[in-house]
């Protein structure tokens, strides 16, 4: 019965665990706010130094432990901004809507990952219509806890609009998935006995 008790514990314990590994956070990417210095053309590339900056209050940062993570389009989620489906980058007309952002580790202002989907359009719904734009996937891998800035392709925020909206979930180390299994496995063994006995 005591063993029974213990191995219930570390089964929440594992499930709690595996919980946490996959939490989700969502960050808004306001077009309007944060952007980066010259050079901005080209695209940056991982490495790139750049210089951020918000045109109001501090710069949209988000720390993040250790290890691997997935970036996706947040469209339609709990706590994505509904006006960041694409964003407008100029107001001088013609193909000026993209769905794009550059997240730099704000230690050394490096780029550690550059995404952009849906090439360009002259409406924001031909932008955020897209599939490539809907079912954006990266993958980001951090090697220790770091602060990320977050910002679109731009130096000049005035004549923009709209935003990007991204989805960051932890990807679980395999320790997590050995917990889990070892758990789901006890209560098969569990039940098993139960069935047993009851016999």
């Amino acid at each position: 019965m005591l063993l029974r008790s213990v191995l219930s514990k570390f089964l929440a314990c594992a499930l709690l665990f595996y919980a946490t590994t996959i939490s989700a956070t969502v960050v808004n990417i306001d077009a309007t706010r944060y952007g980066f210095a010259f050079p901005t053309d080209p695209a940056p590339v991982i490495g790139q130094i750049i210089n951020p900056f918000s045109t109001s209050g501090p710069l949209n940062q988000l720390t993040l432990s250790a290890g691997t993570y997935t970036i996706t389009n947040a469209n339609g989620l709990p706590g994505a901004n509904p006006d960041f489906t694409a964003l407008r980058f100029n107001d001088m007309g013609g193909s000026n809507w993209a769905w794009g952002f550059v997240i730099a580790d704000d230690s050394d202002k490096r780029v550690v990952l550059y995404g952009e989907a849906g090439g360009l359009s002259n409406t924001k719904s031909g932008i955020a219509d897209q599939l490539s734009v809907q079912n954006f996937v990266s993958t980001l891998y951090l090697p220790t806890t770091t602060t990320l800035d977050f910002m679109i392709r731009d130096y000049y925020l005035a004549d923009n609009a709209g935003g990007v909206a991204l989805n960051i979930t932890a990807v679980p180390e395999p320790e997590a998935y050995v917990m889990l299994l070892a758990g789901l496995s006890w209560l098969g063994f569990m039940a098993r006995q139960r069935k047993e006995l009851a016999m």
